[in-house]
């Protein structure tokens, strides 16, 4: 059986993964180079008229603890052996298309619409700014760029309502936004790759619990429009 550990502000330490492989034949964690909800580069847009290729930055940085980097540096390190025999395996997850790119993006805007996975994903909430850093400068707003002779296909996503269900400071809803999209494009991913997903923090756990009780399983009927009308438009402009 296989799992991925959903990702958090930290990485996973080497004791928690030795005791998922004591369960599971493979375990997957994710490499540092997925930090946003949208990578740079996972969507590119073709523009024929102008012959123009537009390729997105980062969107939707996630909250990472200063010391990331060199605590996951440390992990591969020490884990060398368990990757050697397959059991733990390092996996990029950036989008593999630019539909599961902006069904990722979208999917953490419809989370962020729920207080309870909010609250979940805000455990460290507290007066004033958030102690803990984005992995980089990227903003969480979508600013779709087209050309002068004809707009982009994903228009549509600036219309997708990115306020949170409680009120909150920017900084604050965009820690929210990170946690609960990288969860959310674990989950999606794992489904894909036929993996248990993992939540071995107390952050993942609660975001879990609150998707259980609310049997978020998919999403909303008029987002699910929203994508197929964004299919059309792309298959008509190429």
């Amino acid at each position: 059986m296989k799992a991925i550990v959903l990702p958090n502000d930290t990485p996973p330490s080497e004791a928690s993964l030795k005791r998922q492989l004591l369960f599971f034949d493979t375990v997957l964690v994710s490499t540092p180079d997925d930090q946003a909800i949208l990578n740079a580069n996972d969507v590119s847009e073709d523009f024929p008229d102008t012959r123009q290729t537009i390729r997105w930055g980062e969107i939707g940085p996630y909250p990472r603890a200063t010391s990331y980097s060199d605590q996951f540096r440390y992990l591969r390190a020490q884990a060398e052996p368990a990757v050697q025999t397959g059991q733990l395996q390092f996996v990029g997850l950036g989008a593999r298309s630019n539909v599961e790119a902006t069904q990722n993006f979208v999917a953490a805007l419809t989370a962020l619409k729920s207080e309870a996975l909010v609250r979940a994903a805000l455990p460290d909430f507290q007066p004033g700014p958030p102690l803990v850093p984005m992995a980089s400068q990227a903003g969480s707003n979508l600013i779709v760029v087209g050309t002068t002779a004809r707009a982009s296909a994903y228009t549509w996503m600036t219309q997708v309502d990115s306020s949170p269900a409680i009120p909150l400071e920017e900084e604050w809803r965009m820690v929210a936004l990170g946690r609960l999209g990288r969860t959310m494009k674990t989950i999606r991913r794992a489904t894909s790759l036929h993996a248990v997903p993992l939540a071995i923090d107390s952050t993942n756990r609660a975001i879990c619990l609150a998707l259980g009780s609310q049997a978020y399983v998919r999403i909303p009927e008029a987002l699910e429009q929203l994508f197929r009308n964004d299919l059309n438009a792309h298959s008509e402009s190429t």
